[in-house]
């Protein structure tokens, strides 16, 4: 089961940056109740709390989902493939295990 639009590009990760102010975070485990479309978090867009909710999950195994609320949004956080060109700034480079963020409408 899967809230994911299609084939996702490399998004929000926990090795991302922000400027933005820390924001509240509660976390679920396990599926949602319901599925609803989902739009993926564009990097330029993620906060701090966001990557230290990303981060919470990074140690699950690849697929998994979990769901969060972060500063009064939703968001499925989904652990994928993810690459980075070698010079990448902010983060590992070459294929790597990262936390692709949804957010939930």
């Amino acid at each position: 089961m899967s809230a994911r639009p299609g084939a996702a590009a490399p998004a929000a990760t926990a090795h991302g940056e922000s400027d933005e102010s820390a924001e509240e975070v509660s976390a679920a485990d396990g599926d949602d109740e319901a599925l609803e479309p989902a739009e993926r978090v564009k990097p330029k867009l993620v906060s701090p709390a966001m990557v230290a909710a990303a981060e919470s999950f990074i140690n699950l195994p690849m697929g998994s989902e979990r769901y969060a609320t972060v500063g009064g949004k939703r968001y499925v956080f989904v652990l994928e493939q993810h690459y980075h060109p070698p010079g990448y700034v902010g983060g590992p480079t070459g294929y790597h295990k990262g936390v692709t963020m949804y957010e939930l409408r």
